[in-house]
């Protein structure tokens, strides 16, 4: 018996029913709505089934991007109350947190005892650790792994007194956020309830990503991200958030006085405003309100200062790409040239290759110039030889990532890139190559002719790790995507 079920109803019960259920005040009621809402999500029968038995071509990504559209169809239907439902959503969200903050604050406070009482033990074991007598350091050694052994156990039931049943850890709640995540337009039925979240010092970063989504409609909102983006707002207090400043270019495109005011700000002294203004402005692109050719100068003005380009060379790619004078511009950012090296601020007797710190978001640029495959893969592939990665979160997806999530933008038309890319696959004490194999995946048929360099990957990571054993299910993209890509690339999988 088949454990799929791709429908958005279980139990006789459709999805908008469950999504209500959700965020009732009963809190096992929310919690079988969770797993009615984990099983359409996962588009299984149940959360109970055992996953083995799931169909090995079952696309998880695109099933949830299902998924998520959905609720929104489902908020949106007529005869659901859209507007109730956000409001409780909100409510819950941050009356989750709230619950969860209450208890890490007393948690942490109540551990000055502890902490008093590990300085008594300590002044007591150290001399007694460090004692010429052998007998006496045994002793201490046995003393002291009693008492941490004691202080876990002790740790462990606080921790369980002060966490158990918190609502946040809930299955409910993962399933809420969930759908947080999947709202944007929604979001409008209920202002006064989505600001809540958005000025709350622990969710706001979702409300934040919520108005990415919900785009130029979300103006209303504006005059907070203004404020949040200058730090004179904003739970977190920091001058100028660069999410929120995404934000502001989302629901800000089109509107004259937003983009006047972000080009103001290109002409502020602090660098941090202005690759804040420069994000805002590369979020709305071309939607500029007729002030293109403004911008574009500010912008080149900013980069002939010589900082960090950041978010500036970004900007001047999603509004002015088009043109054949500042595309020069980005790629020629983007080439090799002689290093140029300077001095860390707070340690100077170290330095840095200004050069590759200004290449990297020149790289990351095209990903916005992709109608010009000619002009930028050739300067990509010679980026992977070249180029020398000063990101160390960027080494988290193996080699040469930066280079290889610009060249999948590109798609099909990134193939003459492809061999150079498969040939870092085993670069030295490198992470798993997750974003080289991604880049392939891209090119669909058109990377075949590396084939040979992947099976020869694959063989040796085999031989590296005796004790993997490859099922013999098909692979699936999302959690095996070489085994994936080998056999597209074979002709064995659409």
């Amino acid at each position: 018996m088949s454990v799929m079920d791709p429908t958005f109803e279980r139990d006789g019960v459709k999805l908008g029913e469950w999504l209500m259920r959700l965020v009732s005040e009963d809190r096992a009621t929310r919690e079988a709505a969770s797993a009615r809402l984990d099983a359409m999500h996962w588009g299984i029968i149940s959360k109970d089934v055992e996953l083995e038995g799931m169909d090995p071509g079952h696309d998880l990504e695109a099933h949830g991007k299902k998924y998520a559209a959905a609720i929104r169809d489902a908020i949106a239907a007529e005869g659901f109350d859209g507007a109730e439902f956000v409001r409780r959503l909100c409510v819950y969200r941050v009356a989750a947190s709230d619950d969860w903050l209450r208890r890490v604050d007393k948690r942490f406070k109540g551990r000055g005892g502890e902490d008093k009482q590990w300085e008594r033990i300590a002044d007591k074991l150290v001399p007694r650790l460090n004692s010429g007598n052998e007998a006496v350091r045994n002793e201490a050694n046995r003393r002291f792994v009693r008492s941490l052994c004691a202080s876990f156990a002790r740790d462990g039931r606080a921790d369980k007194e002060a966490f158990e049943g918190a609502e946040a850890m809930s299955s409910a709640a993962m399933s809420a956020s969930v759908v947080f995540d999947a709202i944007d337009q929604a979001f409008l039925m209920a202002p006064e309830a989505f600001r809540l979240v958005l000025e709350h010092e622990q969710e706001s970063r979702h409300a934040i990503a919520a108005l990415i989504r919900i785009g130029k409609t979300g103006g209303a909102f504006a005059p907070y991200l203004v404020d949040v983006t200058d730090g004179r707002k904003g739970p977190n207090g920091i001058r100028c958030d660069f999410q929120a400043a995404q934000a502001l270019g989302a629901v800000g495109a089109g509107d004259g006085g937003i983009v006047d005011l972000l080009v103001a700000r290109l002409r502020q002294q602090d660098p941090e405003f202005r690759n804040g203004a420069a994000l805002a402005l590369t979020t709305m692109g071309k939607d500029l309100a007729g002030r293109q050719g403004a911008v574009l100068t500010e912008l080149l003005n900013v980069l002939g200062l010589g900082e960090n380009v950041r978010c500036i060379v970004g900007a001047l790619a999603s509004i002015g790409g088009d043109d054949p004078q500042i595309r020069r511009r980005v790629l020629d950012m983007a080439r090799p040239r002689p290093a140029v090296l300077e001095p860390y601020p707070d340690y100077p007797s170290m330095t840095f290759d200004r050069v590759m710190l200004d290449r990297g978001p020149a790289i990351d640029a095209m990903a916005r110039l992709t109608a010009y495959p000619q002009e930028c893969v050739p300067i990509l592939s010679e980026a992977i030889d070249s180029f020398v990665e000063y990101d160390s979160d960027q080494g988290y997806f193996g080699p040469v990532a930066r280079i290889a999530n610009v060249l999948m933008a590109f798609g099909p038309n990134a193939a003459p890139a492809a061999a150079k890319l498969a040939s870092r696959l085993d670069d030295e004490g490198a992470e798993y190559p997750k974003a080289i194999i991604k880049a392939l995946i891209s090119m669909g048929p058109a990377a075949r002719a590396v084939l040979p360099q992947l099976e020869r990957h694959w063989a040796r990571l085999l031989a590296a790790n005796p004790d993997m054993k490859p099922s013999d299910s098909p692979p699936d993209r999302v959690t095996d995507p070489l085994r994936w890509l080998i056999e597209s690339l074979q002709g064995n999988r659409e």
